[in-house]
């Protein structure tokens, strides 16, 4: 109150420990003494100068926690994003589920499938792919990272080599406003692989 020497202790708000990390401000809502910046997740590619990254935001009408359902099962890349980003292989591959105290990933690998309309757009394969789609929960309840990476047919998967393709990731953050309605903030972010390529503008 620069108006006045004498605050009134009334005139007082509760404040909260905060981080500032990866282009994003972390607030920590629990008690002061526990807070601990170790577990905000490594989300370099944020504000890494060689990765193009879009950052948005969607006010949703429903819970987090079917957002959080959402992206830690992408079958649905296949029914629901046929003519972008999805492709046959979503819905067919087997997925892998390991968990941590304090964390879930859900991996799928689809060797040799046709690449989605929207890296077709691009051009940057000439024929199938290798692709891979990593979910990480990486903090509860609600920050999920993705890596979405793509390589030629036979020059992926698990032991591949990556930056020869698409290196992608996806992050999203469900913050919870009430029972029924969240603040949803997302972010796409490409590899440097790619990320120098004049039709990427038209992609983001």
């Amino acid at each position: 109150m620069p108006g006045q020497n004498v605050v009134p202790p009334e005139a007082s708000v509760r404040i909260y420990p905060v981080a500032e990390r990866y282009n994003l401000v972390w607030v920590w809502m629990g008690n002061p003494e526990q807070a601990e910046t170790a577990t905000i997740p490594n989300l370099h590619w944020l504000d890494d100068p060689n990765f193009l990254t879009k950052p948005g935001s969607l006010h949703l009408a429903c819970s987090y926690q079917l957002m959080n359902n959402n992206v830690l099962d992408l079958s649905h890349l296949t029914f629901l994003h046929s003519q972008t980003i999805g492709a046959l292989g979503n819905a067919e591959a087997a997925a892998k589920v390991e968990r941590s105290e304090n964390s879930v990933t859900v991996s799928r690998w689809m060797m040799d499938i046709s690449p989605s309309p929207t890296w077709k757009q691009l051009g940057i394969f000439d024929g199938n792919v290798d692709r891979c789609q990593i979910v990480n929960w990486k903090l509860a309840p609600s920050t999920v990272s993705i890596d979405l990476s793509g390589a030629p047919a036979g020059t992926g998967g698990p032991n591949g080599v990556r930056g020869n393709g698409i290196e992608m990731y996806n992050l999203s953050i469900v913050t919870p406003e009430t029972r029924n309605s969240s603040h949803y903030l997302w972010s796409q972010a490409l590899g440097p692989g790619i990320n120098g390529k004049p039709e990427l503008n038209d992609f983001f």
